[in-house]
């Protein structure tokens, strides 16, 4: 059992504590705001956030910058730094809202809270054609650890030194496994479109290659299921191909028809060995009752 001793008791507090102790340390904890020395007695493992007790079994400090006890959205100072981290990582970690404390150089429970709940796309003033946060405008984009999972390095190193700390805890890491999907947008690039939107394709852009695929001699561009079979050496049991069935086509729904009897075939042919499912059309964002037709 972790006792967390704080100034305060927030739901950003509470929301953090489950996700790091819970979900990813397997520990349970409770959250205090005083620790009398009597009481102190019976708490043997105390993570300090940004308060250190009167207590005479030790306790790991955790700084405090603030942000789990405010409430509302602003923007936060970050000044990244970089420290080497301890075994078993053995690698330089970036962090940020760093703080005074012997024990860990930066506020965990804020900084991971920032990451995970995407806390700069509630202050995003400029989204990109698709009204999407970019990603050219994310702290992980402009401090380069886009390509890294900060928040388990981090989660990682911290359990390192809580164990150190802590000798008796027996903590338990998630395991992970990974879930390879398909969104198949649009099965091919030029057949199986209808003669209508054919005839408009070879109006606005003709294509010698577009006419080579419809007259057989050369393969659909878009016709990858033979190399993705060969990449998973026919064993698509675990694989999940989602797709895109909007009835009619958009400017960002440009899928062969459902009603397509090619299409129906490649959904068949593909069901037999994988799972399916249904990839939600641009136009269902705004008309949810289409995913219902």
């Amino acid at each position: 059992m972790i006792t967390v001793l704080s100034e305060n008791v927030s739901p950003r507090l509470s929301y953090i504590c489950d996700f790091i102790f819970k979900e990813q340390l397997g520990l349970n904890y409770n959250i205090t705001t005083s620790l009398n020395p009597q009481e102190s007695i019976n708490h043997t493992c105390i993570v300090g956030y940004g308060v250190v007790s009167q207590n005479p079994n030790k306790q790991f400090l955790i700084p405090n910058q603030g942000l789990l006890f405010q409430n509302d959205i602003r923007t936060q100072i970050i000044s990244i730094q970089e420290k080497k981290c301890n075994a078993p990582l053995n690698a330089n970690m970036k962090y940020f809202f760093a703080g005074a404390s012997p024990d860990f150089e930066f506020d965990l429970f804020s900084a991971c809270f920032y990451l995970i709940s995407r806390y700069e796309e509630y202050l995003c003033l400029h989204t990109d054609e698709y009204n999407r946060f970019p990603h050219q405008q994310s702290l992980a984009f402009q401090a380069d650890f886009l390509h890294l999972p900060l928040v388990n390095i981090w989660l990682t190193e911290f359990a390192h030194q809580l164990k150190i700390f802590f000798p008796e805890l027996i903590i338990t890491r998630p395991k992970f496994n990974a879930q390879i999907t398909y969104d198949v947008d649009m099965a091919w690039s030029y057949k199986n479109k209808g003669w209508l939107r054919t005839l408009g394709g070879f109006i606005t852009k003709p294509s010698l290659e577009k006419i080579k695929v419809l007259l057989g001699i050369k393969t659909d561009p878009f016709d990858q299921f033979d190399f993705i079979k060969e990449t998973h050496q026919n064993n698509l049991s675990d694989v999940i191909f989602f797709f895109l069935m909007a009835e009619k086509t958009s400017k960002y729904d440009k899928n062969s028809s459902p009603k397509n009897t090619d299409m129906q075939a490649l959904i068949q042919s593909i069901s037999a060995n994988s799972t399916i499912g249904l990839h939600p059309s641009w136009q269902s964002n705004f008309f949810a009752t289409l995913l219902e037709s």
